[in-house]
């Protein structure tokens, strides 16, 4: 174990360098949730995404770059999801009360 000898009592460490963990993944599970699992895959990018950019602010580090590519990935896709989701239940409940005012 190594100790400071510097005589600079007091000083915090450096702050850690590279990115946060999380960061990587959130990237992942963002092109994830574009590609092969919709839903789950963006819902985990976000909260990956978030995680890492909490973990960043915490050491006073800017928000990675992977981890705000992962979220903007992963908003996407939930609106490529629920958008359409939404355009069908709404035409279907109009077609509904249309079809019942007959």
């Amino acid at each position: 174990m190594a100790y400071d000898t510097s005589g600079a009592a007091g000083t915090p460490p450096p702050p850690p360098q590279g990115d946060p963990p999380g960061t990587v993944g959130a990237l992942v599970w963002g092109v994830l949730g574009l590609t092969v699992l919709p839903l789950i895959g963006s819902i985990v990018a976000i909260v990956m995404g978030g995680g890492a950019r909490d973990r960043a602010a915490a050491v006073g580090q800017a928000e990675p770059s992977m981890a705000r590519a992962g979220r903007i990935l992963g908003w996407v896709g939930l609106l490529v999801v629920l958008v359409p989701l939404v355009l069908v239940l709404v035409v279907g409940l109009i077609a509904g009360i249309a079809f019942l005012g007959q």
